[in-house]
């Protein structure tokens, strides 16, 4: 049996020649189209390949999100007052305590706020009527769901628009008036008090509208839990070897197996009979070098 071997890490790969009208997808390592292989022992992961912004399993992903961003709001509306429950970490600055929960309050306005700027780009160039992004800025906390709810129809119904727009400078809150851990943006080419102004277009639409509906989920509780990871126990894959098992989730349907492990490298299943059987077998290698048949 192959020595084995924990130094497993991702790696971003695309192919060596690429077709003038494809390029991978923006969404990198993340693409839910995504291609794993192994090479020399690593692990390789290369985007799908696609003649627009994102690909199509992406786009259908990104269109998903879009009307939950408007129901998330509520939520955030609803939360401004309650104890923090979610996962993120937020950065509160010294001073007096303040009644209303200022990460719910600063995620709010930036979710309503990039939705309703998104949606004057497009307007821009579908010939709409372009909102008005500093009344959009006065309305947040109160009006934040309808606003973000029209900008997010308008959006849906013109994502092959947005997701290719050219970059077109738009502004951001400066980091220092976000407490939230935010989204890495471009370079920087002015700053305006509160606000910066960068070079954003289609692909940094799709990437923002799912970042912030992480953020949005992670903030009121609603994100899943951490995988519980099952350390020192490989692979039983000879092709696959990784250190990368962690419990399996509950199927969707009660006639589905129940299984108990998951390999995030491959993807390889096992049921808590085969766990069982394969620690075993494992650990009698660990000890004697020598892996013994099932």
């Amino acid at each position: 049996m192959a020595k084995r071997t924990r130094e497993r890490y991702w790696v971003h790969s695309a192919p060596d020649e690429i077709g003038e009208d494809l390029s991978p997808c923006a969404r990198g390592v993340w693409c839910l189209d995504r291609a794993i292989t192994k090479v020399e022992g690593h692990r390789v992961v290369t985007p799908a390949m696609t003649p627009r912004a994102f690909c199509e399993a992406d786009d259908t992903d990104i269109a998903a999100k879009l009307p939950d961003l408007p129901k998330l709001c509520i939520w955030l509306m609803l939360s401004l007052r309650e104890q923090a429950k979610g996962t993120v970490a937020i950065r509160v600055p010294f001073g007096p305590s303040v009644p209303i929960r200022i990460d719910v309050d600063a995620l709010l306005r930036l979710t309503v706020e990039v939705l309703v700027s998104w949606h004057g780009r497009v307007a821009e160039v579908a010939g709409l009527t372009v909102p008005d992004l500093a009344y959009t800025r006065t309305v947040a906390l109160t009006r934040g769901y309808l606003v973000a709810r029209r900008s997010a129809k308008v959006l849906e119904g013109h994502l092959t628009t947005l997701l290719g727009l050219d970059p077109k400078p738009m502004q951001r809150p400066a980091p220092t008036m976000n407490p939230l851990p935010g989204i890495d943006l471009p370079d920087t080419i002015t700053t305006n008090g509160a606000y910066e102004t960068h070079d954003l277009d289609g692909a940094w639409a799709g990437n923002e509208v799912i970042r912030l509906h992480h953020l949005c989920r992670a903030v009121v509780g609603d994100t899943d839990p951490k995988p519980e990871r099952l350390v020192g126990v490989p692979c039983k894959q000879r092709s696959c070897d990784a250190f990368t098992l962690r419990r399996a989730p509950m199927p969707e349907k009660p006639d589905d197996t129940v299984y108990w492990s998951q390999c995030d490298a491959c993807g390889d299943v096992m049921t808590e009979d085969e766990y069982k059987r394969w620690t075993r077998r494992y650990a009698i290698y660990a000890n004697s070098g020598i892996l013994p048949d099932e």
